[in-house]
């Protein structure tokens, strides 16, 4: 088959089924390419060998708008996840969390890392396999600083079953203005605050009580927002007792 003449040296030769596989991993529909033929990619897109006239049949861009279109809320969630005041390692490791791909000891174990089921046990109850739902939400520990948390919002819940559920929960709210970075922040503040508590537990044998994790996310959060914002009309111990009127506050 002859190649000259279609630039091959701004793009490489792709066959039909790699094709195919990308279109099914984005929950496309592929392009009209005939099977068992030979690609070109360039910048213009795919185009066949035999089509002299180059002819644009599929690009990556349109392919990416698709797919794009197709999972808007989880694109939409995971964009806002980096629009916060929490700084940046917090902000990172939130969306590590929501992505499901924190080393819990059940990826540990999965990996041949931790050799006994015990070892894999959650640090913070011992009573179940720390997995990543089990860790941010549903061990009991986890579950009263959440409700501590929402508590002090006066918002009722029912917790869910997977953290990406409850972060689109969190995000797809009625707060407008400082309330919805505060509000926003306590997500990423909350999920922070029971990681670095079940490292403590691990490597320093420390106990804490849920309530003193549920106050330490509320300090943590009025730490961020006075520096964001330099609001000097409360202080950091105001601010966990007057929330109401740190809400009404405009910027």
């Amino acid at each position: 088959m002859d190649y000259t003449n279609i630039g091959l040296r701004h793009g490489y030769l792709i066959i039909f089924e790699e094709i195919q596989t990308l279109c099914s991993w984005l929950n496309l529909e592929p392009p009209p390419m005939q099977q068992n033929s030979l690609y070109v990619m360039s910048p213009l897109g795919y185009i066949s060998p035999t089509n002299k006239s180059c002819d644009r049949i599929f690009s990556v861009k349109s392919a990416y708008g698709q797919w794009e279109l197709q999972n808007h809320s989880s694109s939409a969630l995971l964009g806002s996840l980096w629009k916060n005041l929490a700084p940046p390692k917090v902000v990172i490791f939130a969306w590590v969390a929501v992505k499901e791909r924190v080393a819990t000891r059940s990826v540990l174990l999965s990996r041949n890392l931790i050799n006994e089921i015990q070892l894999a046990l959650c640090p913070l109850c011992s009573l179940h396999l720390e997995t990543h739902q089990h860790l941010f939400l549903h061990c009991h520990f986890s579950l009263n600083v959440w409700s501590i948390i929402l508590d002090w919002w006066n918002i009722k819940w029912v917790c869910p079953i997977f953290v990406p559920e409850l972060a689109n929960w969190w995000f797809t709210n009625g707060f407008y203005n400082l309330e919805k970075h505060v509000w926003k922040a306590c997500f990423y503040a909350t999920l922070w605050s029971i990681w670095l508590v079940r490292n403590d537990t691990i490597f320093n044998n420390s106990t804490k009580q849920a309530w003193e994790v549920g106050d330490s996310v509320k300090t943590r959060v009025a730490m961020w927002m006075k520096v964001k914002y330099d609001i000097k009309v409360y202080i950091v111990e105001e601010f966990k007792i007057f929330l109401d009127g740190v809400r009404k506050l405009r910027l």
